[in-house]
Protein backbone atom coordinates (compact mmCIF):
# COMPACT_ATOMS: atom_id res chain seq x y z
CA UNK A 1 0.00 0.00 0.00
CA UNK A 2 1.83 3.31 -1.19
CA UNK A 3 0.96 6.49 1.17
CA UNK A 4 0.83 8.92 -1.47
CA UNK A 5 -2.35 10.77 -1.64
CA UNK A 6 -4.05 8.99 1.37
CA UNK A 7 -6.12 11.02 3.72
CA UNK A 8 -5.67 9.94 7.46
CA UNK A 9 -7.87 11.86 10.16
CA UNK A 10 -5.90 11.08 13.51
CA UNK A 11 -8.57 12.19 16.62
CA UNK A 12 -6.85 12.43 19.88
CA UNK A 13 -7.23 14.72 22.87
CA UNK A 14 -3.43 15.24 23.46
CA UNK A 15 -2.14 17.50 21.59
CA UNK A 16 1.82 16.51 21.97
CA UNK A 17 0.61 12.87 20.70
CA UNK A 18 -1.38 14.19 17.76
CA UNK A 19 1.34 16.57 16.42
CA UNK A 20 4.20 14.09 16.80
CA UNK A 21 1.88 11.50 14.78
CA UNK A 22 1.02 13.61 11.87
CA UNK A 23 4.71 14.61 11.58
CA UNK A 24 5.92 10.97 11.63
CA UNK A 25 2.80 10.32 9.30
CA UNK A 26 3.40 12.80 6.93
CA UNK A 27 6.99 11.63 6.78
CA UNK A 28 5.72 8.39 5.88
CA UNK A 29 3.55 10.20 2.56
CA UNK A 30 0.23 10.74 4.00
CA UNK A 31 -2.08 13.78 3.93
CA UNK A 32 -3.19 14.22 7.40
CA UNK A 33 -5.71 15.81 9.35
CA UNK A 34 -6.36 16.22 13.11
CA UNK A 35 -9.07 16.46 15.52
CA UNK A 36 -8.33 17.10 19.44
CA UNK A 37 -12.64 16.35 20.46
CA UNK A 38 -14.77 14.33 19.36
CA UNK A 39 -16.87 17.34 17.99
CA UNK A 40 -14.36 18.55 15.95
CA UNK A 41 -13.46 14.91 14.43
CA UNK A 42 -17.48 14.48 13.54
CA UNK A 43 -17.30 18.41 12.12
CA UNK A 44 -14.75 17.20 9.53
CA UNK A 45 -16.22 13.51 8.90
CA UNK A 46 -19.55 15.48 7.78
CA UNK A 47 -17.35 17.74 5.28
CA UNK A 48 -15.23 14.95 3.71
CA UNK A 49 -14.49 11.45 4.26
CA UNK A 50 -10.74 10.14 4.52
CA UNK A 51 -9.12 7.15 3.99
CA UNK A 52 -8.94 5.86 7.40
CA UNK A 53 -9.25 7.01 10.87
CA UNK A 54 -6.66 6.87 13.48
CA UNK A 55 -9.17 7.21 16.76
CA UNK A 56 -8.22 7.43 20.65
CA UNK A 57 -10.75 5.48 23.10
CA UNK A 58 -10.25 7.68 25.88
CA UNK A 59 -11.30 11.08 25.07
CA UNK A 60 -13.37 13.31 27.51
CA UNK A 61 -16.91 14.26 27.29
CA UNK A 62 -18.37 12.02 23.87
CA UNK A 63 -15.23 9.15 23.55
CA UNK A 64 -14.29 7.28 20.28
CA UNK A 65 -16.41 4.57 20.40
CA UNK A 66 -19.28 6.53 20.17
CA UNK A 67 -17.59 8.29 17.75
CA UNK A 68 -16.90 5.00 15.83
CA UNK A 69 -20.50 4.15 16.18
CA UNK A 70 -22.15 7.37 14.89
CA UNK A 71 -19.72 6.84 11.88
CA UNK A 72 -20.79 3.44 11.47
CA UNK A 73 -24.19 4.40 10.62
CA UNK A 74 -23.22 6.20 7.63
CA UNK A 75 -19.84 4.94 6.24
CA UNK A 76 -17.42 2.00 6.30
CA UNK A 77 -14.23 3.56 6.04
CA UNK A 78 -11.36 2.05 7.97
CA UNK A 79 -10.42 3.13 11.45
CA UNK A 80 -7.88 1.98 13.65
CA UNK A 81 -8.26 2.74 17.73
CA UNK A 82 -5.98 3.90 19.95
CA UNK A 83 -6.06 2.26 23.30
CA UNK A 84 -4.45 2.38 26.19
CA UNK A 85 -2.53 -1.01 27.25
CA UNK A 86 -4.60 -3.81 29.34
CA UNK A 87 -8.14 -2.37 27.71
CA UNK A 88 -9.52 -5.55 26.39
CA UNK A 89 -13.34 -4.44 26.78
CA UNK A 90 -12.77 -1.25 24.90
CA UNK A 91 -11.28 -3.36 22.02
CA UNK A 92 -14.10 -5.53 22.38
CA UNK A 93 -15.96 -3.07 22.12
CA UNK A 94 -14.62 -1.39 19.12
CA UNK A 95 -14.47 -4.40 17.17
CA UNK A 96 -17.86 -4.97 17.86
CA UNK A 97 -18.65 -1.75 16.73
CA UNK A 98 -16.75 -2.60 13.41
CA UNK A 99 -13.20 -0.92 13.95
CA UNK A 100 -10.75 -2.60 11.74
CA UNK A 101 -7.52 -3.13 13.98
CA UNK A 102 -5.92 -1.74 17.47
CA UNK A 103 -2.93 -0.05 18.40
CA UNK A 104 -2.32 0.20 22.02
CA UNK A 105 -0.45 3.35 23.49
CA UNK A 106 2.19 4.11 23.95
CA UNK A 107 3.02 2.79 20.88
CA UNK A 108 6.32 2.95 18.03
CA UNK A 109 4.99 5.46 15.10
CA UNK A 110 6.70 2.77 12.83
CA UNK A 111 4.19 -0.25 14.21
CA UNK A 112 1.06 2.48 13.96
CA UNK A 113 2.05 3.53 10.21
CA UNK A 114 2.73 -0.31 9.65
CA UNK A 115 -0.87 -1.49 10.73
CA UNK A 116 -2.75 1.61 9.10
CA UNK A 117 -1.02 0.59 5.60
CA UNK A 118 -2.12 -3.36 6.50
CA UNK A 119 -5.83 -2.03 7.04
CA UNK A 120 -5.77 -0.11 3.79
CA UNK A 121 -4.24 -3.31 1.77
CA UNK A 122 -7.58 -4.95 2.91
CA UNK A 123 -10.16 -2.64 2.63
CA UNK A 124 -9.10 -0.16 -0.50
CA UNK A 125 -9.33 -1.43 -4.29
CA UNK A 126 -5.68 -1.58 -5.44
CA UNK A 127 -6.63 -1.35 -9.27
CA UNK A 128 -9.63 -0.60 -11.76
CA UNK A 129 -11.48 -3.65 -12.72
CA UNK A 130 -10.17 -4.85 -16.20
CA UNK A 131 -12.21 -3.65 -19.52
CA UNK A 132 -14.13 -6.84 -19.88
CA UNK A 133 -14.97 -6.64 -16.38
CA UNK A 134 -18.69 -6.29 -14.99
CA UNK A 135 -20.44 -5.53 -11.86
CA UNK A 136 -24.56 -7.08 -11.00
CA UNK A 137 -26.78 -4.38 -9.97
CA UNK A 138 -30.19 -6.44 -9.09
CA UNK A 139 -30.57 -8.86 -11.90
CA UNK A 140 -28.64 -6.42 -14.91
CA UNK A 141 -24.93 -5.92 -15.58
CA UNK A 142 -23.40 -2.76 -15.68
CA UNK A 143 -19.76 -2.84 -17.97
CA UNK A 144 -17.96 0.41 -17.05
CA UNK A 145 -15.79 0.32 -20.55
CA UNK A 146 -18.95 0.08 -22.59
CA UNK A 147 -21.12 2.43 -20.67
CA UNK A 148 -23.70 0.85 -20.04
CA UNK A 149 -26.65 -1.63 -18.29
CA UNK A 150 -27.86 -4.78 -19.60
CA UNK A 151 -30.33 -7.47 -18.75
CA UNK A 152 -32.99 -9.64 -20.14
CA UNK A 153 -35.50 -6.89 -20.53
CA UNK A 154 -33.44 -3.39 -20.04
CA UNK A 155 -30.62 -1.88 -21.89
CA UNK A 156 -29.54 1.45 -20.43
CA UNK A 157 -26.90 3.79 -21.33
CA UNK A 158 -24.95 6.00 -19.54
CA UNK A 159 -22.65 9.08 -20.18
CA UNK A 160 -19.15 8.69 -19.63
CA UNK A 161 -19.71 10.84 -16.59
CA UNK A 162 -22.68 8.52 -15.03
CA UNK A 163 -20.65 5.63 -15.68
CA UNK A 164 -17.42 7.08 -13.50
CA UNK A 165 -19.37 7.79 -11.01
CA UNK A 166 -21.74 4.90 -10.77
CA UNK A 167 -18.16 2.92 -11.43
CA UNK A 168 -16.65 4.76 -8.53
CA UNK A 169 -19.39 4.23 -5.88
CA UNK A 170 -19.63 0.76 -6.68
CA UNK A 171 -15.24 0.64 -5.88
CA UNK A 172 -15.66 2.41 -2.97
CA UNK A 173 -18.93 -0.01 -2.02
CA UNK A 174 -20.49 0.86 1.86
CA UNK A 175 -18.82 3.82 1.48
CA UNK A 176 -19.91 7.31 1.44
CA UNK A 177 -18.46 9.75 -0.84
CA UNK A 178 -18.86 13.28 -0.70
CA UNK A 179 -19.73 15.12 -3.98
CA UNK A 180 -16.08 16.75 -3.44
CA UNK A 181 -14.38 13.50 -3.70
CA UNK A 182 -16.64 12.72 -6.23
CA UNK A 183 -15.49 15.83 -8.81
CA UNK A 184 -12.11 14.81 -8.19
CA UNK A 185 -11.88 11.51 -9.17
CA UNK A 186 -15.27 11.43 -12.02
CA UNK A 187 -13.20 14.05 -14.19
CA UNK A 188 -10.99 17.44 -14.43
CA UNK A 189 -13.22 19.61 -13.66
CA UNK A 190 -11.70 23.22 -13.54
CA UNK A 191 -11.73 25.28 -9.87
CA UNK A 192 -15.16 27.00 -10.44
CA UNK A 193 -17.25 23.45 -10.76
CA UNK A 194 -19.46 22.98 -7.94
CA UNK A 195 -20.38 19.93 -6.14
CA UNK A 196 -24.27 20.70 -7.52
CA UNK A 197 -22.85 19.41 -10.94
CA UNK A 198 -22.66 15.88 -9.24
CA UNK A 199 -26.49 16.41 -7.75
CA UNK A 200 -27.40 17.10 -11.34
CA UNK A 201 -25.76 13.55 -12.82
CA UNK A 202 -26.55 12.07 -9.50
CA UNK A 203 -30.43 12.77 -10.27
CA UNK A 204 -29.95 11.83 -14.18
CA UNK A 205 -28.53 8.35 -12.86
CA UNK A 206 -31.16 7.48 -10.51
CA UNK A 207 -33.84 8.26 -13.14
CA UNK A 208 -32.04 5.85 -15.77
CA UNK A 209 -31.45 2.91 -12.89
CA UNK A 210 -35.14 3.41 -12.22
CA UNK A 211 -35.40 0.89 -15.00
CA UNK A 212 -33.75 -1.86 -13.61
CA UNK A 213 -34.95 -4.99 -13.69
CA UNK A 214 -36.28 -5.08 -9.57
CA UNK A 215 -37.34 -0.96 -9.55
CA UNK A 216 -34.55 -0.94 -6.36
CA UNK A 217 -32.70 2.77 -6.42
CA UNK A 218 -29.15 1.43 -4.97
CA UNK A 219 -27.66 5.16 -4.93
CA UNK A 220 -28.48 6.33 -1.26
CA UNK A 221 -28.28 10.09 0.01
CA UNK A 222 -26.37 10.55 2.80
CA UNK A 223 -27.72 14.13 4.37
CA UNK A 224 -24.92 16.26 4.68
CA UNK A 225 -22.66 14.14 3.74
CA UNK A 226 -22.48 12.63 0.26
CA UNK A 227 -23.55 9.37 -1.83
CA UNK A 228 -23.10 5.97 -1.25
CA UNK A 229 -24.23 2.33 -2.71
CA UNK A 230 -24.80 -0.08 0.22
CA UNK A 231 -23.93 -3.85 0.15
CA UNK A 232 -27.47 -5.60 -0.78
CA UNK A 233 -27.86 -9.20 -2.21
CA UNK A 234 -27.69 -9.26 -6.01
CA UNK A 235 -25.21 -5.61 -6.12
CA UNK A 236 -21.96 -5.12 -6.53
CA UNK A 237 -21.08 -8.01 -7.14
CA UNK A 238 -17.68 -7.86 -9.66
CA UNK A 239 -17.62 -10.73 -12.43
CA UNK A 240 -15.99 -11.31 -15.35
CA UNK A 241 -17.66 -11.00 -18.52
CA UNK A 242 -17.10 -13.09 -22.25
CA UNK A 243 -15.94 -10.95 -24.58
Amino acid sequence: MQPEGVRLLCVDDDQYLVDLLRYALEREGFAVQTAHTARDAMRLLRAQLPDLVILDVNMPGMNGLQVLSWLRTFSRIPVVLLTGRGQDDDIIAGFGLGADDYVAKPCSIEVLATRVKAVLRRTRPHARPAATAGYCIYGAIFTPAKHEIVGDDVCIKLTPTESRILHLLLLHEGRTLSAAYILRHIQRYDAESQPSVVKTHIRNLRTKLGRLPQGTQPIRTVRGVGYAVWHSEGMGKQRPLDS
